[in-house]
């Protein structure tokens, strides 16, 4: 189920509600448009055993983020201070496919709340080319329900 466009025409992904227009190319709170904030995709052994498995999960951490802790484990990548590097979904999917063609079933999304409908569109993308990896929601926990309703059925775990 995609995420509605009106959820950045008039931005309320999180609780912040910052109402700007994202597709136009204004930057809200978190500091990012409508396109793909990437930080890193990598295999990531460091989450909880039963997640991450013996092989690890392909992690997608995106930059940027919508809390801003002071304490931030991942603040080199969240500082909304910092240029964000934009990935075309192309250039995604062909990071995620090729780690997951080592084995991993798992697909972690790191610091997603900002970001949701890019998150979504890399997940059909990878359906559509025959992928359904086990989705990991993984978010600093600062979500609306409301947006969190509309990703039903395209998360497994939610790991906040």
């Amino acid at each position: 189920m995609p995420v509605p466009s009106r959820m950045l025409d008039d931005c309320r992904l999180c609780p912040r509600h910052c109402g700007v227009d994202r597709q136009s190319g204004s930057l809200g709170y978190c500091g990012i448009d409508d396109r793909i904030p990437i930080a890193s995709i990598c295999i990531h052994r460091g989450e909880e055993p039963v997640i991450s498995g013996e092989r690890g999960i392909c992690n997608v951490f995106f930059s940027h983020c919508n809390l801003q802790c002071r304490f931030c484990q991942n603040s080199q990548i969240s500082d909304n201070h910092r240029p964000p590097e934009y990935w075309s979904i192309h250039r995604t999917v062909l990071r995620i496919e090729h780690l997951l063609g080592q084995g991993i079933d798992n697909l972690g999304f790191v610091s997603p709340s900002h970001v949701i409908p890019q998150m979504v569109r890399i997940i059909e993308a990878l359906q559509h080319r025959g992928h359904v990896p086990t989705v990991v929601y993984n978010s600093s926990g600062y979500d609306c329900a409301e947006t969190l309703k509309e990703i039903e059925g395209l998360v497994d775990v939610y790991l906040p």
